[in-house]
């Protein structure tokens, strides 16, 4: 009876140590994502930076502006100008290879999945990451590992899995020239409007100075 004891005050014991919370991270106001238990947060430069360590590998999810050119907002797919321009910025980094991209659909969304390897303290480092552009954001969520053997497809899939965009309907359009004509239409009728407004003043002044 009393190894029963001891046996169960060690197992009790012993829980906190290896428990871990699921904990859903909210990602701006446009996507959430469900991490194994609390990750670190780290403001960047663009926006703001997610992560939890277990076992050598790192889960990550970051949200961050993403600026396009002057004449990228009548691109037929600004989302894919927003992916292309992730690829040469990994890539552009000392020893960075891509060893594979694909278009994919996240949440009805059109993003992309893909992964490379970089040089860190003299050491691979794998990246398997998914991408979605939305609403002038880029959301980047996956797995980092010093060890590609360390990633564990079916964790990885989990946690893609355990991503979900939040945001309302109306802030989930990717059809960048429909919303730059929809812009640009309301400011063709506030233009006539206010022409309109001028020329009524303009009118009823004539009328009052006879």
């Amino acid at each position: 009876m009393k190894n029963i004891f001891v046996a169960i005050f060690i197992i009790l014991g012993s829980r906190p140590v290896y428990a871990q919370h699921a904990v859903t991270q909210q990602l701006g106001t446009l996507a959430a994502v469900t991490f194994p238990d609390t990750p670190k947060m780290k403001k960047t430069t663009k926006g703001f930076y997610y992560s939890f360590e277990n076992n050598g590998v790192e889960y990550m999810a970051s949200v961050g502006s993403w600026s396009s050119g002057p004449f990228d907002n009548f691109t037929h797919d600004l989302p894919d100008t927003a992916y292309a321009s992730l690829v040469r910025e990994i890539t552009g980094f000392p020893g960075a290879k891509l060893f594979y991209k694909r278009k994919i659909k996240i949440n009805n969304l059109n993003g992309v999945e893909y992964g490379f390897v970089s040089q860190a303290d003299s050491m691979n480092y794998y990246r398997y990451h998914r991408a979605l552009y939305l609403k002038n954001k880029l959301i980047i969520y996956g797995f980092n590992s010093f060890d590609s053997l360390k990633i564990d497809q079916k964790a990885l899939n989990d946690f893609y899995a355990a991503f979900k965009v939040t945001a309302p309907d109306s802030d989930r359009s990717q059809d960048t020239i429909a919303d730059t004509l929809f812009n640009f239409k309301a400011l063709m009728w506030a233009a006539i409007a206010l022409l309109a407004g001028v020329g009524i003043i303009f009118i009823i002044r004539k009328f009052a100075q006879h």
